[in-house]
């Protein structure tokens, strides 16, 4: 009667840690998936980014090249006027150096905008690594839950065995 009360116990025992298993499956089920959610979430994040850099590179280019070619435009003009007018040769620099003032100044914030641009990529990328981290970390967790799932699979028939055996001795009959 002892072995069976040691065999219900060792049964119940049994019964809880497999359901403790349970229980870590569905944490890392709930944690893979969520994951998951985050790394798409930063590869959204990534392609808007990226849409955005190209956007401002974009329009930025084409601004730079119209401010050119306003500037060309201006600087031909003040050329004409002062050969035809006879303005002096200081206010004809004066106004090619204010030109050049606002156009470097509009070179500076495209300047501005691309370095901000490439900060938020290098913030997503740290993102995505640390996403990869728990993604590489995940599948070691499964893999370690895989080599306990198949010793607690051999240890059950190991314990299937000595029942059988113990259920066996139980029901001989003596002559």
């Amino acid at each position: 009667m002892h072995d069976v009360s040691d065999a219900t116990v060792a049964t119940n025992n049994y019964v809880a840690n497999f359901e403790k298993a349970s229980e870590k499956v569905n944490q890392f089920a709930d944690s893979y998936g969520s994951s998951a959610e985050k790394l798409n979430m930063k590869a959204d994040e990534l392609a808007t980014t990226y849409e955005k850099s190209a956007q401002v590179v974009g329009t930025s280019g084409d601004n730079l090249a119209t401010a050119y070619n306003k500037l060309t435009e201006s600087m031909n003009k003040e050329l004409e006027m002062s050969t035809d007018g006879g303005k002096t040769y200081n206010e004809q620099l004066s106004i090619m150096n204010k030109n050049l003032t606002a156009l470097n100044a509009v070179y500076e914030l495209q300047l501005q905008g691309t370095n901000q641009q490439i900060e938020a990529s290098k913030t997503l990328y740290s993102g995505l690594d640390e996403i990869l981290g728990n993604l590489k970390q995940s599948a070691e967790d499964t893999k370690r839950y895989r080599e306990e799932i198949s010793k607690l699979s051999h240890n059950l028939a190991a314990m299937n065995t000595v029942y059988g055996n113990m259920l066996s001795a139980m029901n001989f009959k003596q002559d």
